[in-house]
């Protein structure tokens, strides 16, 4: 797959335009595609071969981010308070959208350097630890798995001893 993209020359402050504004500012307003293999554990076994649609070698980058799609996922912000939104072409793994809620304003980064709402903070890229949203895939599952279980009520005393280790809730009053 081939990402056609536009390098206007001036530098970003985070992201691919921040990491490889060298490479874009080279040439301005340049359409580019690059080509490059992959084995069978989608590692890259060939060096990135950048062209412009001329054929002569240029500067560019590429990316798998399918615009339509990421625009779709950035609109809707309203709706998501703070999380993000990542899609994933599960036959090969790549990236086609990555979103981070809420978003910030990058010509006022210093307006959000003391923000407690973490705009600054890629919730895309970051790990955690699996919440709320697994509990419903581990309910599920249990219940495919004994539908005993329907019955089945569990009263939270604010931890848990499990092999020999205690694991903490985050109320530690239970409930």
């Amino acid at each position: 797959q081939h990402f056609i993209g536009y390098s206007q020359g001036n530098r970003g402050i985070t992201g691919l335009r921040y990491h490889y504004n060298d490479l874009l500012y080279h040439e301005l307003y340049t359409k580019s595609y690059g080509t490059f293999s992959r084995n069978a554990a989608n590692r890259s076994i060939s060096n990135l071969t950048l062209h412009d649609m001329c054929g002569k070698n240029t500067d560019g980058i590429i990316t798998s981010i399918d615009k339509e799609l990421q625009h779709f996922c950035d609109s809707l912000e309203s709706l998501i308070k703070s999380g993000c939104i990542v899609v994933a072409d599960s036959s090969n793994g790549e990236i086609l959208a990555l979103s981070s809620f809420p978003h910030y304003d990058a010509s006022n980064l210093s307006y959000y350097l003391d923000s407690e709402k973490g705009e600054l903070l890629n919730r895309s890229v970051q790990s955690y630890t699996p919440g709320s949203v697994f509990k419903i895939i581990i309910s599920a599952s249990a219940l495919e798995a004994n539908p005993h279980y329907y019955d089945y009520t569990y009263s939270c005393l604010g931890s848990i001893d499990i092999d020999s280790n205690t694991c903490n809730c985050h109320k530690k009053q239970g409930h």
